[in-house]
């Protein structure tokens, strides 16, 4: 058993605050866990106890992390999970934020894909999506039921239409640029070529 003999608050994060044992310090530990637990000075602790205290600590300040980080950037589950790793959490502590995060609904994979198509619906094509969804972590199911109504038609005719302002489509590099420009944009061979032909269609009728 150790006593508590200072506790006081960071100067630079007033919701935490560094514990000390013995006139020792020991760690920082959250306001919230003091506050909670009663915490104060001259009471007695055990190790196995302050090791819990550190632990629902931990979890606390990981949590509020993934809650700040969502609030600005709306990450997949992924791309969360590699940001709580990136602050060096344990995987239970990143188990945990993640569960949370799900159950309060601030992480959901399906309605990050449905957004990010939409976003995306003008400037890339299904394929493209796909593989870039995929890098961030959505799982097949939940892009193939995102995409699976996906009008690509007429973003690819918009970004084609784009590029070949003032450009001579007969001419066979342009005609080439422009093929693996939208080929880049994840749109596939028979698009393209209906957009480029609808594009030569409407020069000929200026």
């Amino acid at each position: 058993m150790a006593i508590i003999t200072k506790i006081t608050p960071q100067k630079k994060n007033q919701e935490r605050c560094n514990l000390y044992l013995d006139d020792e310090f020991v760690c920082a530990i959250s306001m919230f866990v003091v506050i909670k637990n009663g915490l104060m000075v001259g009471k007695e602790i055990s190790k196995y106890k302050l090791l819990q205290l550190v632990f629902e600590s931990e979890k606390e300040k990981a949590f509020n992390y993934a809650v700040d980080y969502i609030c600005k950037y709306v990450p997949s589950k992924k791309q969360m999970v590699t940001k709580l790793y990136q602050k060096k959490y344990t995987k239970q502590i990143v188990d945990y934020v993640i569960s949370k995060c799900e159950e309060y609904g601030y992480i959901d994979d399906e309605k990050y894909a449905q957004s990010y198509a939409f976003q995306n619906r003008k400037l890339k094509g299904k394929l493209r999506l796909e593989q870039e969804l995929i890098k961030k972590g959505i799982s097949k199911k939940i892009i193939d039921e995102v995409l699976k109504d996906y009008d690509e038609e007429d973003g690819c005719l918009v970004l084609a239409r784009k590029k070949a302002l003032n450009k001579d489509l007969n001419d066979p590099k342009v005609y080439a640029q422009l093929v693996r420009f939208l080929q880049y944009r994840g749109y596939d061979w028979e698009q393209i070529k209906e957009a480029i032909d609808k594009i030569k269609d409407e020069g000929k009728d200026d």
